[in-house]
């Protein structure tokens, strides 16, 4: 039960949406260097993420949404063996191969492999290094690199389908989890907590989009430290937003019972898409505590 889960797959390295893209499959090796580097791979429940049901992949998006997704991973599939473009467009920034998919089948799969085996007692905690990645997927809108919102199906999946009564969501990205936020907003069972630069894309999260929702925009250049001290100040209600201090501590009285933790990547060495400091991941752990996976 004290052990740690690491899901991943060598399908999420094969995604891969162009020449110079920042989401790219060198960001799962820069985790696994890290982590047989430091010794920490040895310590880990190492477990190959499966492939998600498309029906548990639709509790938290539109059914039409998905299979537009899927007949466009199929077209492009026909046109490469036709001697057609490697790459189908979903919108500027976002793109599938032949392998993407799969890819984000198995990003999902991840996230509810390691939600079952935490329920069941096999696992204190997972930590799943997957892509494509999934924070900016809207219920009924892939975008900002991400197909699917492996996080919000988990957190939807552990409410439905292990019959939990509160989750907690933690995101924290250079970037706004404007995709979990579509997503969850209003469902009065999930507090979203979500720490991000602003101004910075999506241009979203200064006005949460639902009582359940509680964002900390934070400016460039913040320091890990500074973070915390942001959000202990949401806790103790010394914030500017009342209404996010209600809600806070309103569900300190209802304990989660789950607590997805969604961790960006994006502040990568020579690949940098924003500024944002490299403590900040260890600054979120220290001020929840708690058990959570991360996805």
């Amino acid at each position: 039960m004290n052990a740690t889960g690491y899901f991943s797959h060598p399908d999420c390295k094969k995604h891969e949406m162009g020449p110079g893209h920042p989401e790219c499959p060198e960001r799962l090796d820069a985790i696994d260097d890290w982590l047989l580097a430091t010794g920490v791979a040895d310590a880990l429940d190492q477990r190959e993420a499966p492939l998600a049901a498309l029906g548990d992949i639709e509790l938290a998006h539109d059914r039409m949404m998905v299979a537009a997704i899927r007949g466009l991973s199929d077209r492009l599939a026909d046109d490469v063996k036709a001697g057609g473009p490697s790459h189908a467009q979903i919108d500027p920034d976002t793109a599938l191969n032949v392998h993407s998919w799969n890819a984000a089948l198995r990003a999902v799969g991840a996230t509810l492999a390691a939600t079952d085996a935490v329920m069941a007692g096999e696992l204190e905690n997972a930590f799943c290094a997957v892509r494509p990645p999934g924070h900016h997927a809207c219920h009924d809108r892939s975008m900002g690199f991400c197909i699917f919102n492996s996080v919000a199906v988990a957190a939807k999946y552990a409410l439905e389908r292990h019959g939990l009564k509160r989750v907690a969501v933690v995101d924290f990205d250079v970037h706004h989890g404007n995709g979990t936020e579509d997503i969850i907003r209003g469902d009065d069972r999930v507090l979203m907590l979500s720490f991000f630069q602003h101004p910075f894309y999506p241009h979203s999260g200064t006005r949460a989009q639902g009582d359940n929702m509680v964002n900390v925009p934070v400016a460039a250049y913040t320091k890990g430290p500074e973070v915390r001290e942001l959000i202990e100040h949401q806790g103790r209600g010394q914030t500017p937003c009342p209404r996010a201090h209600r809600v806070v501590a309103r569900r300190r009285l209802q304990p989660p019972r789950a607590g997805p933790v969604r961790g960006g990547a994006h502040p990568r060495a020579g690949r940098s898409v924003g500024v944002c400091d490299e403590s900040n991941a260890s600054s979120c752990s220290l001020a929840l505590g708690g058990r959570a996976y991360t996805g």
